[in-house]
């Protein structure tokens, strides 16, 4: 890992609750873009949620009868994910793991969703070939 990807998953693990809260504080964002999302994601389907720290879209969407894999960086999110889908009886699989590495495991998702801050990086597999990503340097 570089020194600003250490750097991000340390600022995470510090902290998952924060991220957590976060998202009950700005309560707005968290609705819109689960509105948004449900279009899309509909119960039965698979979902990859990468960058998903805690968990609570992976959660929500666990909730609705989606079957949720959660990839994050981060292994302190991951746990406090964990814990928060055993509080709620909800099944998920969740595992630490950089977006980058872990290409086989998106060929066996229907969905793939990143919500990394305000921006949401969104794609339903279709006959369409997948569309293209680069890592952009930091």
């Amino acid at each position: 890992m570089g020194t600003s990807t250490q750097t991000i998953k340390a600022y995470y693990d510090t902290s998952p609750e924060m991220e957590w809260e976060r998202l009950l504080k700005e309560r707005l964002e968290f609705d819109i873009n689960l509105h948004f999302l449900t279009r899309y994601i509909a119960p039965g389907d698979t979902l990859l949620d990468l960058g998903g720290g805690p968990g609570r879209y992976a959660l929500a969407f666990a909730q609705q009868g989606v079957r949720v894999t959660l990839c994050d960086l981060s292994p302190g999110c991951i746990a406090f994910a964990r814990e928060k889908a055993e509080e709620a009886n909800l099944p998920l699989n969740a595992f630490a793991g950089d977006a980058w590495d872990i290409a086989p495991l998106t060929m066996r998702s229907s969905i793939m969703c990143c919500l990394w801050g305000r921006c949401i990086t969104f794609w339903k597999r279709t006959n369409a070939k997948p569309p293209c990503v680069q890592r952009s340097p930091v």
